[in-house]
């Protein structure tokens, strides 16, 4: 398909300039230290994570085991889940109390992977498919510090990692350009009957046509966009003031800018310049009017 237009930027490590990997930590606001200690005896525990073994068989210890879990609960869940922890969702869900949906797999397998050691972000992907919008979707990204580079995770299509049959991993764009060029060369590691096998990726399978569209947009999220204090006042004052990211956007959409942010500032400063002007004509008005 020599007309399909290709992603040609690389999705960072980190930015040189002022993020080490840890910027980009999924975390939780209602996560406690004693659900951290809950999650590492369920890492120790049930997924039999082993602290000395390498990242991808962490990675998929702990996939496979939250899809054995949860996967049966596949739906939207109440609105209210989202002010539960990471724990919590698990455990409503692993119960038949919740359903789940990919942000819910997304949240849940970066608790217990940054849990165990293992720098994994959320990527929220979206765009158009014949002029018309298509629904969002949210995987994770792993960073895997041996290869020094991230992997695909999305554990709501049961994919704990993709490879090239030469053994290469595949990041979120490296699977993109793959499923536009409709390449007979991704195996896909998944669970099946209790075993983590590897099979060859069905291009004919519509889950991800909807969502790895040519017209697509990819944000990363930066730590920042889970912290809990991010929609206080003091901070939108401060984002419209600085220009404060919280995720990194790719995209074959059209050209990215951030033309959006500098309106809203030039916006802000007008009017802060426009209410000083005015205070001081008050001032001078109510001084004269004294005399």
């Amino acid at each position: 398909m020599s007309d399909v237009e290709l992603m040609k930027v690389s999705i960072p490590i980190q930015d040189k300039k002022s993020y080490s990997i840890n910027h980009w930590i999924q975390s939780s606001e209602y996560t406690t230290d004693k659900e951290i200690l809950i999650a590492k005896q369920i890492l120790f525990d049930s997924m039999k994570v082993i602290p000395s073994e390498n990242s991808v068989s962490k990675i998929q210890k702990i996939g496979s085991y939250i899809y054995k879990k949860i996967h049966h609960q596949l739906g939207t869940p109440n609105d209210s889940v989202d002010m539960l922890s990471p724990l919590q969702q698990f455990t409503l869900a692993q119960q038949g109390q919740s359903e789940i949906w990919c942000g819910s797999y997304t949240t849940i397998f970066s608790f217990f992977a940054n849990t165990a050691g293992i720098t994994a972000r959320s990527v929220w992907v979206d765009g158009e498919a014949n002029g018309i919008s298509t629904s969002g979707h949210n995987f994770n990204e792993c960073y895997i510090k041996e290869l020094n580079q991230w992997i695909f995770v999305d554990l709501m299509s049961n994919t704990l990692s993709m490879q090239t049959k030469n053994g290469q991993y595949l990041n979120s764009i490296d699977f993109y350009n793959l499923h536009q060029l409709q390449s007979n060369d991704i195996l896909v590691s998944s669970l099946k009957n209790d075993s983590i096998i590897k099979s060859e990726y069905d291009i004919s399978n519509s889950f991800y046509n909807n969502y790895f569209n040519p017209n697509v947009n990819f944000a990363y999220y930066y730590a920042s966009q889970f912290d809990k204090n991010m929609y206080s006042s003091f901070e939108k004052i401060k984002r419209y003031i600085f220009k404060r990211p919280t995720f990194a956007t790719y995209s074959n959409a059209g050209s990215i800018s951030n033309a959006k942010f500098y309106k809203k500032q030039m916006i802000l400063l007008a009017l802060v310049a426009f209410s000083i002007y005015w205070l001081i004509t008050f001032i001078i008005l109510k001084s004269n009017s004294k005399r």
